[in-house]
């Protein structure tokens, strides 16, 4: 098989006008409803809207092959756009698939179709479809180590919507944390396509010619959706720039897969986003509501979700009628908010544009929806709880990013296991302030509610230092009336112990005036004693005899 350029200048720098893919007979058996020549009039060429891509990267190739002097590679043609031998098992000799559409020779007797201006300037005939595959010969094949190819793994993180998002921002946060756990060496490449607000069919073509150009090479190990649009993208698109690889789907929900032909080699991570359990629990919240109001916005992925509420819910919720704020501009939406009643619950689902054309933000429609609403708002999404929404049964944009992560590193440790199928599950998650501000019983909330932006009392905010500075309190007092006691006591034993001295110096007083008084006594009564015997000794003797006294004396 071989590739020509007949005619104009083979210089590099040129396009050529038109060339020609040649089957040999090796090549060409097996293979019908094929001419053994097709001719690519590049003038001509029909590029389907999901391939508008193609002529560039075929063109590049091409003119890069010739400024190096090497044979340009083989093509292999298959009808009916039927891929052949493609697949993952080509690597490192990266056989690409592109699909194109061309004009063969066995279209040639037929009238042209109708012609539109293309890129090129000139006008392009739609024909046939068929897939081109590419495999580079041993000259060109990759140059990838033999370590490098054994440990270094390539992941492609394809998210919905644009990186300023704030739940783009979260999931994109939660791949982080759990690519970081990785044991496997990565290397990641990460996409942001803008679907919530260009949802056109030509904004998606030049994303796969985007794709085709930019991973054209490539090998990548696995590829990471985030989010409906991007699942929807990525599967048009993957042929063009990754054929044969694994893909994980993430932040899908059942309804959004329900109109997809989903490939065998796609695990997913299934999100509930579950409308109908976020009433339930708003009613449970609201037991006295009387109506549901379900607010949606003017984009294709809002009015999706007004027609998922309105197969879900129906007219009547409940026993309680079920109205839609939608195709309406922020002043409407506000306007009509303000004016519900302290009895509806508002449900706010996306408002990716409102009627007036304008591209949103959701998080800012819905902080914007609850500063004026006359009624407690609730989401299926995490984000609006914290910028006014009570709350809802939801999935954190966090944990669904890191349980996709996860799922991906599954698929490269183990290429060859069977896709997985994981149900994502949700919680009731509730807002404190958005309680306090609408009089809301917490009592009311089911049990395993997540609560965020909980504010305690005084009591539950600082229990533990007021249980410490209190024992140290008691213990100071203790200590104080201890030492009063003991105060108390000293001096009741000192004035003990003073009456004491007193009574011990009184009677030792009295022991003193006793000695005293008796060696008085002593000394009195021993000369008094001896003055009292003399004295009865003479009056004894005088009565015995009378004695005569004379002027000398006694006889």
């Amino acid at each position: 098989m071989r590739m020509e350029e007949p005619h104009g200048d083979r210089s590099p720098l040129r396009r050529p006008e038109h060339m020609e893919v040649r089957l040999g007979p090796a090549e060409f058996s097996g293979l019908t409803g094929i001419a053994s020549t097709v001719r690519l009039d590049l003038g001509e060429l029909a590029m389907a809207t999901e391939t508008r891509g193609l002529l560039n990267v075929f063109l590049s190739l091409f003119r890069g092959h010739a400024r190096q002097g090497i044979r340009p590679p083989s093509f292999l043609v298959a009808p009916g756009g039927r891929p052949l031998g493609v697949g993952r098992s080509t690597y490192p000799r990266a056989a690409v698939c592109f699909s194109a559409c061309v004009t063969s020779a066995r279209d040639r007797g037929r009238p042209p179709p109708r012609t539109r201006p293309t890129r090129l300037g000139r006008p392009a005939t739609v024909s046939a479809a068929l897939a081109v595959v590419l495999a580079l010969h041993g000259t060109v094949a990759l140059e990838v180590s033999a370590q490098g190819a054994d440990t270094l793994k390539r992941v492609l993180i394809v998210h919905s919507n644009d990186s300023t998002l704030p739940a783009t921002r979260e999931t994109a946060e939660g791949m982080q944390r759990a690519l970081s756990g990785s044991k496997v060496p990565l290397e990641v490449y990460t996409e942001y396509l803008d679907r919530g607000r260009f949802s056109s069919e030509e904004y998606g073509a030049l994303l796969s010619q985007f794709f085709a150009e930019k991973y054209f090479g490539v090998p990548l190990d696995v590829i990471i959706a985030q989010g409906p649009g991007s699942l929807s993208f990525v599967l048009g698109a993957r042929n063009l720039f990754a054929p044969g690889t694994p893909m994980v789907a993430g932040a899908v929900t059942e309804s959004g897969l329900a109109g997809l032909d989903l490939p065998e080699d796609v695990s997913l991570l299934v999100s509930q986003f579950d409308l109908q359990r976020t009433v339930d629990f708003a009613i449970e919240m609201q037991p006295d509501a009387s109506r549901i109001v379900v607010l949606t916005g003017s984009a294709p992925f809002d009015e999706r979700w007004e027609a998922t509420a309105r197969e879900v819910l129906g007219e009547v919720y409940e026993g309680r009628p079920v109205s839609h704020m939608t195709d309406l501009t922020i002043a409407g939406f506000r306007d009509a908010a303000a004016a519900l009643d302290r009895d509806t619950v508002l449900v706010f689902l996306t408002v990716f544009a409102d009627a007036g054309g304008a591209k949103l933000v959701p998080l800012d429609v819905a902080a914007q929806i609850a500063e004026v609403a006359g009624a407690p708002m609730y989401s299926v999404y995490s984000t609006p709880i914290g910028v006014g929404a009570v709350g809802g049964y939801v999935e954190t944009f966090g944990a669904i990013g890191e349980r996709t992560v996860e799922l991906a590193l599954r698929v490269i440790e183990d290429p060859d296991a069977a896709p997985l199928r994981v149900e994502n599950t949700s919680e009731p998650v509730v807002d404190w302030r958005a309680l306090r501000r609408w009089g809301i019983d917490e009592g009311l909330l089911p049990e395993q509610t997540r609560i965020l932006f909980y504010e305690p009392g005084l009591w539950e905010r600082y229990w533990l230092e007021i249980l410490a500075v209190s024992s140290v309190i008691v213990l100071q007092s203790s200590t104080i009336v201890g030492l009063i006691l003991s105060e108390r006591r000293r001096r009741l034993v000192s004035a003990e112990l003073a009456e004491g001295r007193v009574e011990l110096v009184r009677l030792s007083r009295r022991q003193q005036l006793g000695q005293l008084t008796g060696a008085i006594a002593h000394e009195l009564n021993q000369p008094l004693t001896a003055i009292l015997a003399n004295a009865e000794t003479g009056l004894r003797l005088m009565r015995r005899t009378r004695p005569t006294w004379t002027r000398s004396g006694r006889s």
